[in-house]
């Protein structure tokens, strides 16, 4: 087993699913889950677990081939067309991951459990298990993989006047919504698809300005993660080629700054050697922090330079917290 991996565990997809019996505390949780299976169960291989320890910065950002995209909306989890590239999907995790499944809420986390529903299957099971949920310890990330899960929804939060969703169904504005509405904004996936998700939880909460402290510890919270990933992608899924889905990491109930969240993934995912990293950038609103922290990546990013002073230099730009958006 790798030195940073600390455990591993793989559930059969079709046992795991087809045995759950998940207690949800929102009828529309409920309705979802439903709908996921309305087409029966399939016997579509493993669901992979794995836990990392979080790992030293490198000493330099050397050069690299990292391709760094910017596409609007949200997840789409569109499958490879090629068997050696391996594509991840970003989970913005609590520090205890996929823990409010149940609950009324469809923020990020949520709506990837909704889509993935064996996630809450693995979760019961993991806990029984006694196995670690937990995506930081000790105040040092721990990363957490998830390879090979059914997606089985493909659910669109986005506004919708004409079905009587002004605002949409994401984060608190799910509980409200009808089950006709939901039903219109959901699709079920046939066959279902298979995802690899890299869950990593970012600070949270924070005011005034960054410290170079708190840039290096995200810094290293991203590499820790974007790291596994690419060693689990060479050991379990044979991959030569690796990308990862992200986005505004941190910035939506965290508080976190947008510009600053997108700018350390573009480092962390180039020192870790990932060949390319695609933010989903949601509405129109997305794109002008994406701009901005790929200009200020293109002017860090030249030559060799040592981390510490990369990390002095983005300290130089004096990032500013946001605040929650509620969900």
């Amino acid at each position: 087993m790798n030195q940073f991996c600390t455990a591993r565990k793989q559930w059969d997809s079709y046992q795991i699913s087809k045995n759950m019996m998940p207690k949800f505390h929102h009828s529309n949780k409920e309705f979802l889950f439903k709908l996921a299976f309305s087409n029966g169960f399939s016997n579509n291989g493993t669901l992979g677990y794995s836990r990392w320890s979080s790992r030293p910065l490198p000493t330099l950002l050397t050069e690299g081939e990292t391709e760094v995209l910017q596409r609007p909306g949200f997840f789409d989890y569109e499958v490879s067309s090629s068997p050696q590239a391996a594509e991840w999907h970003m989970n913005f995790a609590n520090n205890e991951i996929f823990s409010a499944w149940a609950t009324s809420l469809l923020a990020q986390d949520e709506l990837q459990v909704a889509e993935h529903p064996a996630l809450i299957g693995m979760r019961i099971e993991a806990m029984k298990e006694g196995i670690s949920l937990w995506s930081v310890e000790d105040c040092a990330p721990t990363p957490i993989l998830i390879t090979g899960v059914e997606r089985r929804l493909s659910i669109d939060t986005s506004p919708n006047e004409g079905a009587g969703i002004p605002h949409g169904i994401y984060g608190n504005y799910f509980r409200n919504a009808s089950e006709s509405q939901i039903a219109r904004a959901t699709t079920v996936i046939t066959p279902p698809t298979n995802s690899n998700i890299l869950a990593i939880e970012a600070p949270a909460y924070g005011s005034g300005r960054y410290t170079s402290n708190s840039i290096a510890f995200i810094l290293s919270t991203a590499y820790s993660g974007f790291s596994a990933v690419l060693d689990e992608s060479q050991l379990s899924l044979n991959a030569s080629t690796v990308r990862i889905h992200s986005g505004f990491w941190g910035c939506g109930a965290y508080g976190g700054n947008r510009v600053l969240m997108l700018l350390l993934q573009m480092v962390a995912a180039r020192l870790a050697g990932i060949d390319q990293i695609t933010f989903h950038t949601g509405d129109g609103s997305g794109s002008l922090p994406f701009r901005e922290s790929y200009e200020i990546y293109q002017r860090i990013q030249r030559g060799n330079l040592p981390v510490d002073q990369v990390i002095d230099l983005v300290a130089d730009y004096h990032f500013e917290w946001g605040e929650s958006d509620g969900n």
